[in-house]
């Protein structure tokens, strides 16, 4: 599966969640800026009953979950833990035009840990 799959309903679901939260929500929002910036502050308060309540909290932890597992499975698929084995040689045939079937074959990378074992061990 791609990595990068798990991303498009995470931020579906996160923006989904959110904004019935916020949609269906009552409450004020107050900044004060001021001088030294340490003073300045930032107050949200919101409530949110009923349906959308348990609905956009619902449907905004799942979100983050997908947002958690696609965060995990990018780190995993970028240091060679997880996906198609590169230290596989494959081969494709190409069709050429007089139908006589021609072999390419692919260089093969090896991972990060296999150029490296002799440091590791």
């Amino acid at each position: 599966m791609s990595v990068s799959r798990p991303i498009i309903p995470a931020v579906l679901l996160l923006a989904a969640g959110l904004g019935l939260i916020f949609a269906y929500g009552i409450g004020t929002t107050n900044l004060n800026m001021g001088y030294p910036i340490s003073g300045s502050t930032l107050q949200i308060a919101i409530t949110t009953t009923g349906p959308a309540a348990m609905g956009g909290f619902a449907l905004t932890a799942l979100g983050l979950l997908l947002l958690v597992w696609a965060f995990v499975g990018a780190v995993f698929s970028e240091i060679g833990l997880v996906g198609s084995s590169r230290t596989v040689e494959s081969r494709r045939v190409i069709a050429s035009r007089d139908d006589a079937p021609v072999v390419v074959e692919r260089e093969v990378k090896p991972r990060w840990y296999e150029s490296h074992r002799d440091v590791v061990k």
